[in-house]
């Protein structure tokens, strides 16, 4: 990452695109859809029972939810919350660690820009 970059305080798909877009000199339009399908993917093996799992970033996979007694936060009347699939990430310790260091210092990346790949 460029120090000089400047990022807005949350990323959605658009900024990401255009993230990726100037990182890469891709055309904006490719750099979208490039995100959009990534998205897709994640989403689509995680659907199906899969996990995805990202080195040095983390994983996505689905899990099942117990049936469990809840309570209405309006009311306080009982309610049943029947059984239900909900997808966990799990994130990386590298990601952690690069959370609590400098950013503008490292990357995550597996092999970062200039290392030479063996």
């Amino acid at each position: 990452m460029s120090t000089t970059e400047t990022l807005p305080e949350s990323l959605n798909r658009g900024s990401l695109a255009e993230v990726l877009a100037s990182r890469t000199g891709m055309a904006r339009s490719i750099a979208y859809e490039a995100v959009e399908t990534l998205f897709d993917v994640i989403a689509s093996r995680v659907a199906q029972g899969g996990s995805v799992i990202v080195t040095n970033f983390g994983s996505f996979s689905l899990i099942d939810r117990q049936s469990r007694r809840a309570r209405n936060p309006q009311t306080g009347a009982p309610i049943h919350m029947p059984c239900r699939k909900a997808v966990k990430f799990t994130v990386s310790p590298r990601l952690l660690e690069y959370a609590n260091s400098n950013p503008a210092d490292t990357t995550i990346r597996k092999n970062p820009k200039g290392s030479v790949r063996k």
